[in-house]
């Protein structure tokens, strides 16, 4: 029996992912997987020191957003699952995707939380590469609808115009 314990560990350990536990009411961190260093840089006992709480490691503008979304799913036993951002020990920006899981006690309490945190950095980079890519190529087909049967000076005008909407629309 203590070899089979020893190997779900080991497996536990060994996926590429963060596997975690918390308590269901304080958020508290029970448990963190050694994956934790290579997505976050942080060995598990660094974790769970600088981040006793679920919600703790995650980046200030998602905070609230994935807390309340926590919060309300697992206090009503309900699984959940969600993206967000975390700053790694090098301060970097690391998309994650948590999996949870909604464990309640003998009363049907939720008690436990048990996650499974992936990083989809590269996942989230390339939707954003493509949504760029998208508004780029509509850019320029509300351009060149606009400079149908028009001078070259018309089209620059055009162009510009377009261009000047399309930075305020990303400076809100």
């Amino acid at each position: 029996f203590a070899g089979a314990a020893r190997r779900h560990i080991e497996i536990l350990q060994d996926l590429d992912a963060v596997v975690w536990e918390a308590d269901a009411s304080s958020l508290a961190f029970s448990f963190v997987s050694r994956r934790s260093e290579e997505i976050l840089g942080l060995a598990p006992e660094e974790w769970l020191r600088r981040f006793p709480a679920w919600g703790d490691h995650i980046h200030p503008e998602d905070r609230d957003m994935a807390l309340a979304l926590c919060r309300g799913d697992s206090g009503q036993g309900k699984d959940f699952a969600l993206d967000y951002r975390c700053v790694n020990d090098r301060g970097e920006t690391v998309w994650v995707r948590d999996s949870v899981r909604t464990l309640p006690g003998p009363d049907g309490i939720p008690e436990q939380l048990r996650g499974i945190m992936l990083d989809v950095t590269e996942r989230k980079l390339s939707d954003v590469a493509m949504q760029q890519g998208q508004e780029r190529l509509a850019l320029v087909g509300r351009i060149a609808e606009q400079a149908r049967g028009k001078s070259t000076a018309d089209v620059v005008s055009v162009a510009l115009e377009e261009l000047a909407e399309a930075r305020k629309a990303l400076e809100k």
